[in-house]
């Protein structure tokens, strides 16, 4: 299927993405946290192995080489990675989250028929397997995918798997790239994630990085990180805010704030592309 261009945003920081270390990118967890509160052999397991909460990609590969060449166990393992890895610090709801997936009484049957699936670079069948698992959406189950995906041989020419969490589409949303505008009628889940992943895919390769998703999960991965775009934004939030306060000051109704919000469209459509 056709995909749209490469959106300005990137094409402007194509020398900042391409130096992402990606197999080195590191998230910390809270071991502690996660041995209390989700005291599940999975979750020891993990943290016996990354006893300072310390987790790689390059870890995540790992682990997926065993999921898909291993067992149950090895499966759940990585599940509950995907968690950790996602949530970091922050913690929040992934410990509730990671009880309520590995409660699910079908979940080494789905998992199963999705490591199979992704055997056969089935990415359709193996985003079906797992979607809709209690406490484990979009946002984590496309992380089993590409961790699950990442290192084995792939028979197709279709896309590998990336991760498409909230923050990439929010990101993606924010540069106002209609990367999905060429699928047509109902765009299910599915197709969409399938179409997300052809499109990076092929920045990659119109931005000159590596081919397939080597060069693509750098865009993901600088989708995904926090400062991405930031100081565009910082800018422009701080032009809005000081014109707030000049309106607080005046004790009008708003001139200065509008004036600012018309000026911050045209700035930002302007240093985004």
């Amino acid at each position: 299927m056709q995909t749209v261009p490469a959106p300005e945003a990137l094409k402007k920081r194509v020398d900042e993405i391409r130096t992402l270390d990606t197999r080195e990118h590191e998230i910390t967890f809270l071991t502690e946290s996660w041995k209390a509160k989700v005291p599940w052999p999975e979750v020891r397991d993990l943290v016996d192995a990354f006893p300072e909460g310390r987790m790689t990609r390059q870890n995540l590969f790992a682990l997926g080489r065993r999921a898909v060449a291993g067992n149950a166990d090895d499966r759940r393992r990585l599940l509950v990675a995907t968690l950790m890895w996602g949530y970091g610090e922050r913690g929040g709801r992934s410990y509730t989250n990671a009880k309520r997936v590995l409660a699910v009484t079908s979940l080494d049957r789905k998992l199963e028929e999705c490591a199979a699936a992704i055997g056969d670079a089935d990415v359709r069948a193996a985003f079906s397997a797992i979607a809709g698992l209690s406490g484990y959406g979009i946002g984590y189950f496309t992380k089993y995918l590409y961790f699950l995906a990442r290192e084995i041989d792939w028979r197709s020419q279709a896309a590998k798997p990336l991760i498409f969490d909230s923050r990439v589409e929010d990101k993606l949303n924010f540069i106002k790239v209609r990367w999905d505008a060429p699928l047509t009628g109902r765009r299910s889940a599915v197709a969409r994630y399938l179409h997300y992943c052809e499109t990076a895919q092929s920045w990659a390769t119109e931005l000159g990085l590596a081919p397939g998703v080597g060069g693509a999960e750098k865009i993901e991965q600088y989708l995904f990180e926090p400062d991405a775009l930031w100081f565009d934004v910082y800018g422009e939030m701080r032009k809005l805010a000081l014109a707030v306060l000049r309106d607080c000051a005046d004790g009008s109704a708003g001139p200065h704030t509008h004036v600012a919000m018309a000026a911050m469209n045209i700035d930002l459509a302007h240093s985004l592309g």
